[in-house]
């Protein structure tokens, strides 16, 4: 049973007149022989299985075929049914439906067939141009047709625990001609292992994405990021300026550029870049924190500058934004540069509260508070938090 089913059963008569009612009363009430004491237009869909279904359809498009045709299910009953369950069952009773059926199967340009007993993916999901990701796991698909290597905008085909997965020569097919779909698979594995913090291993499996696919502006994005993470500036700036020449308005890369300029020393460049930003934010498609970030990275290149004033405006306009360890801690900093010990131990304390483990291996090796090593309330401040730990 499934929840799913909850049209009236009423809804199969689409709204015929009164006499053509009685007669699909009748119909009905002798396709549901169990139920031939209960009027079935009062029954919900809840009370049926996807089999009792089927054989309510089949009978009546037997016994009244003028008013019920497979294709008239389709298009009103299919869509408020378990589409998954039943897509086999419409897909080959109401072929002249097909791409409708199909439409209704999608959600969010992503197609699931993971319980058809289909042996091929339909030749008909060339039409689904919009289609972004294909889920055929666990399904009985082994082939696809000619179509599917039609659909440009598909960056995901996943086909693990069916028989596509032994295809050897269709899955080599797709890898020839469709290489976005390989590299956007070996992609979520770097992913994986950036988020992880194994940013080695990311910027080994990001390095054969981009060979695979140099034409993926994403990629480039991230190519420059893991990169950035894992210490290597100069490669990081050639992947992000990359994505940039792609897409020369993405919020998020000019902010990760505008940071690797500031650890090459390139702070004027990255100031420049900030300003450049700040001043024509309608220019940019901007992600919730890319304003943030790139006060944050105003900051950092304001604080290699020397001005200490200009950057601890932009580093508390950035933590208005967004409330960030790495903010509280770089005002920590500048005030211990300007020799202001009560808002260096109030902003090292709240960095703590927000992520101790990180930031403590920084406190007793970052120069900028070497002017505290020694102080008592400093240390008290440190010990007080590893106590907590």
């Amino acid at each position: 049973m499934h929840p799913a089913f909850i049209l009236p059963i009423w809804a199969v008569s689409f709204d015929l007149p009164a006499p053509k009612k009685r007669t699909i009363r009748a119909q009905l009430n002798k396709a549901l022989p169990t139920f031939e004491d209960i009027d079935v237009f009062k029954i919900p869909l809840l009370h049926f299985t996807e089999d009792s279904l089927m054989r309510v359809q089949v009978q009546l498009c037997a016994i009244y075929p003028v008013y019920h045709t497979f294709e008239m299910f389709a298009q009103y009953l299919y869509p408020k049914l378990n589409k998954n369950l039943l897509f086999d069952f419409f897909y080959e009773n109401a072929p002249l439906m097909r791409i409708f059926i199909l439409k209704t199967l999608s959600e969010d340009n992503s197609i699931y067939f993971g319980n058809s007993k289909l042996h091929t993916l339909p030749a008909e999901i060339g039409a689904l141009q919009e289609l972004t990701s294909i889920d055929v796991r666990n399904s009985k698909i082994g082939e696809v047709p000619e179509s599917f290597y039609n659909l440009k905008n598909l960056r995901g085909f996943y086909y693990e625990k069916c028989p596509f997965d032994e295809n050897k020569k269709g899955k080599a097919s797709i890898k020839k001609r469709m290489p976005i779909l390989e590299a956007s698979r070996i992609f979520k594995i770097a992913l994986d292992q950036y988020y992880q913090g194994s940013y080695h291993n990311a910027k080994k499996i990001i390095e054969q994405v981009v060979m695979l696919y140099p034409a993926d502006f994403e990629f480039w994005r991230w190519y420059g990021e893991i990169h950035r993470m894992a210490e290597e500036p100069a490669t990081a700036m050639m992947g992000l300026e990359k994505a940039l020449s792609m897409n020369p308005k993405d919020g998020f890369t000019w902010a990760k550029l505008a940071e690797i300029k500031c650890k090459l020393n390139l702070h004027d460049e990255a100031l420049a870049m900030c300003e450049t930003f700040l001043q024509n934010p309608a220019q940019f498609e901007q992600g919730w924190r890319d304003k943030s970030d790139i006060l944050f990275v105003k900051g950092l290149a304001l604080f290699w500058l020397k001005r200490y004033h200009e950057s601890i405006a932009a580093y508390q306009k950035s933590n208005a934004l967004r409330n960030y360890a790495g903010c509280w801690y770089n005002l920590a900093c500048l005030y211990s540069k300007k020799g202001m010990k009560s808002d260096t131990l109030t902003h090292l304390r709240k960095t703590f509260e927000m992520d101790w483990e990180n930031y403590h291996k920084f406190c007793l090796k970052d120069k900028d508070l070497s002017d505290f090593y020694e102080d008592v309330d400093f240390k008290e401040l440190l010990q007080a938090f590893r106590k907590r730990t």
